[in-house]
């Protein structure tokens, strides 16, 4: 029976650990992210910028756009002037 508790316990632990570690999120500065001390331009930091300056225009950025608010990225890009998207839009622009 202690075996048990102890085997319970102990499982508990390690998912409790492995879930803390997948739940990190990553820490952007606009286009850059925090990685081992050093501000690095990233992918997923220009689109989570990208995604913020469309929620500031009543926008959603989406892969397949099916309601009034959302709009591909390409559609997002095209004729938007804001410099905080500058760099996620330049693979969109003419």
């Amino acid at each position: 029976m202690r075996n048990l508790v102890v085997a319970i316990s102990a499982a508990l632990l390690a998912s409790w650990m492995t879930a803390g570690a997948a739940s990190a999120h990553s820490r952007c500065d606009g286009d850059f992210e925090m990685i081992e001390g050093s501000w690095i331009p990233t992918r997923a930091c220009r689109r989570h910028e990208a995604e913020h300056v469309s929620e500031e225009m009543h926008m959603h950025i989406s892969a397949h756009p099916s309601g009034a608010n959302e709009w591909s990225a390409a559609e997002f890009c095209r004729g938007n002037p804001d410099i905080r998207v500058a760099t996620f839009c330049a693979p969109y622009k003419d």
